[in-house]
């Protein structure tokens, strides 16, 4: 059937509608191509970039972990190790004592020659004259000897001076330390320790106080010897 003239302007309306239609059709497709292709290059470069980032933050961690370890390691040695410049603890010198063989001696001597009692009272009163001796006593020199010197002295050396001073008197090292002992207790001379030595040193001002207590020590141990 031969169209009518009044459709051609129509369907010539619609031809050019639907070619307009496929060319916008073509470039969508070209745009969103275009931007698939951008989008699958930036995909790449983040996933590289990922790996990237990974492989880098296990490498940090494997090395904090390492420095950790030392760093405990070295914590634990240090800990072990002992104290530089630790002093040992000094040695305590026991005083000496008589034995009881020689009590037993003293005694059966006494018996054999019926003198017992007589014995003890001579040498109550050799006690008694020792005691009464008008010359200074063993810890006015011990004391003595140290404000003379003016520095830090052992006992051993305190011993040497004043026998070789005195060589009149008898001077021991158990006698001297307990008197120094006696002098530290009562204030009047200061004990110090250097490495493993004991050093004493006079007090400038003697208190009043304890006085009686050093020669009391004094004088027994001068007993004793």
């Amino acid at each position: 059937m031969p169209e009518k003239p009044e459709d051609i302007p129509l369907r010539t309306e619609y031809a050019t509608k639907v070619a307009e239609d496929l060319e916008r059709n073509e470039a969508e497709q070209e745009r969103v191509r275009s931007e698939m292709a951008e989008l699958e290059a930036r995909l790449a470069a983040l996933q590289r970039e990922h790996a990237l980032l990974l492989n880098m933050r296990n490498v940090l961690t494997d090395e904090a972990n390492k420095a950790d370890k030392a760093d405990e390691a070295a914590s634990r040695a240090a800990d072990d190790a002992p104290e530089a410049g630790a002093e040992a603890p000094a040695a305590v010198v026991p005083k000496a004592r008589r034995s009881r063989n020689d009590g037993a001696r003293t005694r059966r001597g006494g018996g054999k020659n019926g003198n017992g009692k007589n014995g003890a009272r001579k040498n109550g009163a050799r006690k008694n004259g020792a005691r009464k001796n008008t010359g200074p006593t063993l810890r006015e020199l011990v004391r003595s000897c140290l404000l003379q010197r003016h520095e830090p002295l052992s006992v051993a050396d305190i011993a040497k001076e004043l026998a070789a001073a005195h060589p009149d008197r008898t001077v021991t090292t158990p006698v001297v330390r307990n008197t120094l002992e006696a002098l530290v207790a009562a204030g009047a001379v200061e004990r110090s320790k250097q490495r493993k030595s004991v050093f004493y040193t006079a007090v400038t001002a003697e208190p009043a106080a304890g006085t009686a207590a050093v020669e009391t020590v004094e004088e027994a141990a001068t007993a004793d010897v």
